[in-house]
């Protein structure tokens, strides 16, 4: 279901930082004892990290021993976690290019990221729904990837922003050992103050 498919996104929380994961596991130690008994206790034969747990496992994330140990404020944190790593902003449909909320969308979850992208994330009009839209005729056996930051930076400042929220580094076409580093892609040159 679409619980399984949000446990099975990467969460990256090694990568988060250790004030970011103190703050979440302070933030969800007050939250958890205010839920119902399938949120906040793990043990429980109904608790929604059962699922959890099988996710992890057949992710290759961890294996059913230690799946089984977690507590669910461990549970807890691994979804926020996956929510810092996988969220996407909901655009304002009402022209002004701003952020409203945030949605986590498994399924697009799965795009890669370039730095010139050939796709890009849209939401209808009144639509809670993401779409992915093509920037420009694209060939058959061609990767579809989006931006997954704001592509008027530098080399080095696209990679370091990728690095420190998306956990990898840039290699794409923009970016990469291929890339020209004469080519006039619309952003400030590379070292230029």
């Amino acid at each position: 279901g679409r619980w399984a498919n949000v446990l099975g996104l990467v969460h990256h929380v090694a990568g988060q930082g250790k004030p970011w994961i103190k703050a979440v596991t302070r933030a969800m130690s007050q939250v958890l004892p205010l839920m119902p008994e399938e949120v906040n206790d793990a043990s429980s034969e109904t608790s929604i990290w059962r699922e959890a747990e099988a996710a992890q496992i057949g992710s290759g994330d961890v294996d059913a021993a230690e799946a089984h140990s977690l507590t669910a404020l461990e549970h807890a944190v691994r979804l926020a976690a996956r929510i810092n790593s996988n969220a996407h902003g909901m655009r304002d449909t009402e022209g002004r290019n701003s952020d409203v909320a945030i949605g986590v969308f498994p399924q697009f979850a799965m795009f890669n990221h370039s730095c010139r992208p050939n796709c890009a994330f849209t939401f209808a009009p009144g639509s809670r729904a993401m779409e992915i839209r093509c920037l420009s005729p694209v060939p058959p056996s061609t990767e579809l990837t989006v931006a997954y930051i704001d592509l008027y930076q530098t080399t080095p400042a696209r990679r370091k922003e990728l690095q420190a929220t998306k956990h990898f580094w840039c290699n794409c076409v923009r970016c990469g050992p291929a890339a020209d580093p004469m080519a006039n892609d619309g952003t400030v040159a590379d070292g230029a103050a």
